[in-house]
């Protein structure tokens, strides 16, 4: 019975020692938020009783959401839970391995003097560790790298961040290093590219194309401006520091005369032109892990961007016009007179300078006909389908070019030419006339002709003068055929 109490009292003596030393009775299957002590050593304890022999050191602290990026906690952020936290000797093997817990506080228990570091992994998707080592307040700041690997460290009574442990730091060591925190932040994203001339048209960026100039603003899904830029000297933008998501983007402030290249043209989107050219938009583009087009900035330390969309381009051409009317010349002096009214349904066709179509339309209600957003270049037009008993009338130049008739008795008009110099042509015009009233040469300036020889059997005298003005007249057709021309 003696002997049998003993044993009672030695066994109550043992639990209250492993109670007031803090140590389990068993471990726990999964890691826990509250020291993490590992294996010990046994000694000769208190009454000649075994009991394990504790370790010196501790070191800890904290997970938390760097939601603004700082490298440093600052007041309000979150902390962050079940984060891997891996303590490693320092010959890099994994001692002790544990995770964040709900008030993102780890901690590692019981350890011996040496050198360790502290590998941080199983950060969410979408999030990366924070940049390292901001500022000088070593307690609040992210010690981890990119890779989640802290510096080394060494435990000891007298090294760097290392100090007695008080009760309210919960350990069983008698120093701790409460030093160690780790930041995780949401990844950030940019997008960036450029603005270019296209000289070709063809769609696709060359490298001697120069770089041209817009207004760029980044849109949400909902078609809310998220913010705004303008192009520099080299036609670059970008828009950084995005959060995940859905993104287009509106290119316009073009300047005079300039229009969107076609979109989407080749292989290389990196090369191509994005916005639609009608409405300056581009289509939807995500900016998330995995996504395409996405690369890894260079400087993901101290970037407020992790990837970046570099696709994202907007091509510029000439958008030059031409256009006017198509009347009906009623007296046939090749001048479009007060009164005189348009004609509708004509054909009008626009041609290259190698007489390919171009572009085509009709004239409309009022005789009016326009071909805009075209290339710089040399063209030329043809007017057809008239209406039953019409022709063209006379081609002669009047005072006033935007007034005359331009185009032979074909139907077609002399070269002209657009771009900076000429870039909106309104002059360019069809006169329609019966028969009975086609002249030549405009009524006013007809010569009587008589086909008569004289008595000697030599050309009549008013022969040559008709000649005459026949020729001044047709000089005076070349020479403003060649001055529209240029």
């Amino acid at each position: 019975m003696l002997h049998s109490r003993r044993l009672q009292r030695s066994a109550a003596v043992l639990v209250g020692l492993t109670t007031l030393v803090g140590l389990p009775l068993a471990a726990s299957a999964e890691p826990t938020e509250g020291p993490t002590p590992p294996p010990s050593t046994v000694s000769r304890g208190l009454g000649g009783l075994d009991r394990p022999q504790l370790g010196g050191f501790a070191v800890g602290d904290f997970v938390w959401r760097d939601d603004n990026r700082s490298g440093v906690q600052d007041s309000g952020e979150s902390p962050a839970a079940q984060i891997s936290v891996q303590l490693l000797n320092v010959d890099g093997q994994v001692v002790h391995s544990t995770v964040s817990g709900p008030s993102g506080r780890y901690l590692f228990d019981n350890l011996p003097a040496g050198t360790y570091s502290i590998r941080f992994a199983g950060v969410p998707q979408e999030f990366r560790l924070t940049p390292t080592a901001v500022g000088d307040q070593r307690i609040v700041d992210s010690d981890p790298d990119y890779s989640g690997m802290t510096p080394p460290f060494t435990l000891g009574a007298t090294e760097a961040n290392v100090r007695p442990a008080t009760p309210a730091d919960a350990v069983i060591a008698e120093y701790i290093n409460p030093t160690i925190d780790a930041g995780i932040t949401p990844l950030r994203y940019a997008v960036a590219s450029r603005v270019w001339q296209d000289l070709n048209g063809d769609g696709i960026q060359q490298t001697d194309e120069p770089a041209g100039s817009a207004t760029v603003s980044l849109l949400t899904e909902a078609d809310n401006v998220v913010a705004t830029t303008a192009t520099d000297a080299a036609g670059r933008y970008e828009f950084s520091n995005l959060r995940s998501g859905r993104y287009r983007l509106q290119f316009a402030g073009l300047p005079a005369h300039r229009g969107l290249t076609r979109r989407a043209a080749g292989a290389n989107p990196a090369l191509d032109s994005d916005p639609d050219p009608a409405t300056g938009r581009t289509p939807l583009f995500r900016l998330a892990q995995g996504t395409p087009n996405l690369v890894p900035v260079s400087d993901t330390e101290a970037s407020s961007t992790d990837f970046e969309d570099q696709t994202i381009s907007a091509g510029l051409v000439g958008a030059y016009s031409v256009g006017d009317t198509v009347w009906r010349d009623g007296n046939g002096n090749g001048v479009r007179d007060m009164g005189e009214s348009g004609i509708a349904g004509v054909v009008v066709e626009l041609l290259a300078d190698d007489s390919s179509v171009t572009a085509k339309t009709v004239s409309s209600e009022t005789g009016h006909y326009l071909f805009d957003d075209l290339l710089a270049g040399s063209y030329k037009i043809k007017f057809s389908k008239l209406p039953d008993g019409l022709v063209f009338t006379c081609q002669v130049p009047g005072e006033n070019a935007a007034v005359d008739s331009d185009v032979n008795t074909t139907g077609m008009t002399a070269v002209f030419t657009l771009g900076d110099k000429n870039p909106d042509d309104t002059t360019i015009d069809a006169g329609l006339t019966t028969r009975g009233n086609y002249h030549p040469v405009p009524a006013s300036d007809k010569v009587p002709i008589e086909p008569a020889l004289s008595t000697t059997g030599g050309i009549a005298s008013q022969i040559p003068l008709a000649a005459a003005a026949l020729a001044l007249a047709g000089a005076i057709c070349l020479l403003v055929a060649g001055r529209r021309s240029h």
